[in-house]
């Protein structure tokens, strides 16, 4: 949870309160990238006068679920698409490859 704190301290100037881990996601080697585990969390910011890094971040929006294939590639779409899904039923913590459910969900 401290780099999640921390990453959003980095990229958005703000300081967040980490509430819960929603997804973990195996996201499998594309070269030139090496395969890697995403983590997506629940958090609360104080406010969204976010100061982006301009050499990584153009901008943000508010994006609903329904519209995130539209602004994302379909992985990622997919993983914030579970972290919502996640979020909204109150599942707790699930394991994602490559943004697929591998497991049931606990509910």
């Amino acid at each position: 949870m401290a780099a999640c704190r921390r990453e959003i301290a980095e990229e958005l100037g703000v300081t967040a309160r980490v509430l819960a881990p929603l997804v973990i996601d195996w996201v499998p080697s594309r070269p030139p990238r090496t395969a890697a585990y995403q983590w997506l969390f629940r958090v609360e910011v104080p406010h969204t006068d976010f100061r982006l890094q301009p050499d990584e971040l153009s901008g943000w929006e508010w994006v609903p679920p329904s519209r995130l294939s539209e602004h994302l590639a379909a992985g990622t779409a997919r993983r914030l698409e579970a972290a919502v899904s996640v979020d909204d039923q109150g599942l707790g913590l699930v394991y994602l490859e490559d943004g697929h459910a591998v497991l049931p969900a606990r509910t």
